[in-house]
């Protein structure tokens, strides 16, 4: 429903879901998201991408990368969305999100069990800023 409202706000905003599709939670998300949102314009999902420049290609024509993970000892996702100079919104329970990011600078940490609400919260307040981009990171640092 909040990319809804988002999409509705902002027509040029793009949603591009990547994972497996596994049993369990995470299924059950992804399916929510493409069932509700599989008649919006800009609106893709990939299954899991082994391609490595597939994947770096995907990263770079992004601008914001979620990872709303329940469980994620590390999180390399965010290492490598970094190194794409994406701005990271994520979890608490991603371990690298309390070295990597920081909140209001180059991107946002949500607590897990807000039913993610403040994803899409967050997704509008980078999209409101005045330059449409947080501090992103610089390749290599």
């Amino acid at each position: 429903d909040s990319f809804i409202k988002i999409k509705s706000m902002y027509d040029k905003a793009s949603l591009k879901v990547v994972g497996s599709n596994k049993p369990g939670f995470h299924k059950r998300y992804t399916n929510n998201i493409i069932n509700k949102c599989k008649s919006l314009k800009g609106v893709e999902y990939f299954r899991h991408i082994n391609n490595k420049l597939e994947l770096l290609n995907l990263y770079r024509k992004s601008d914001i990368f979620i990872m709303p993970s329940i469980k994620e000892p590390w999180g390399l996702t965010v290492n490598e969305a970094m190194c794409a100079e994406n701005a990271i919104i994520c979890s608490d329970k991603v371990g690298s999100a309390a070295d990597l990011v920081n909140n209001n600078y180059n991107g946002y940490i949500f607590k897990s069990n807000d039913e993610y609400s403040q994803i899409w919260e967050y997704y509008i307040s980078y999209l409101t800023s005045s330059s449409c981009r947080l501090r992103r990171p610089v390749k290599g640092r």
